[in-house]
């Protein structure tokens, strides 16, 4: 399929499929104003030009192009509210590594205050000299 083809005129104006021409019209002025003042536009002028172009044609000819058709998006679809086969329980896993549960609580609280702890002096010692740098020089 060529990048022609790929292109969708009521993505590229921002209208929903099946727009009338006067939202078509309105989405391209609105699409146009938006790149005269963005600097780096996904789009050009001569897009949204083709785009307008597309859909007049399309209602002029009175036909119906199949290869600009989508599905429009419901997010509700994605929500899932149930647990069962597509959504289920977690399973907590055992320990493995010998370790109790609080012998891991512990260290990881360790390792994170170390974390901190190496995160400020890191960020204290910024305006100390680089002890090989000063080696390199003598």
């Amino acid at each position: 399929m060529s990048n022609q083809k790929r292109r969708n005129p009521y993505i590229i104006l921002g209208i929903p499929y099946g727009a009338v021409a006067s939202e078509a019209r309105r989405g391209f002025a609105a699409k146009s104003r938006l790149i005269k003042r963005e600097e780096n536009s996904q789009y050009e002028i001569e897009d949204l030009t083709w785009a307008l172009h597309e859909l007049e044609q399309e209602r002029a000819m009175d036909t119906i192009e199949i290869d600009v058709y989508r599905v429009p998006a419901d997010p509700e679809a994605l929500i899932v509210r149930e647990t069962g086969l597509f959504n289920p329980l977690p399973e907590p896993l055992p320990i493995t590594s010998g370790l109790s549960r609080l012998d891991v609580v512990d260290a990881l609280e360790v390792a994170a205050l170390l974390e901190r702890y190496m995160t400020e002096v890191a960020s204290t010692a910024v305006d100390l000299p680089d002890p090989l740098i000063e080696r390199e020089t003598k």
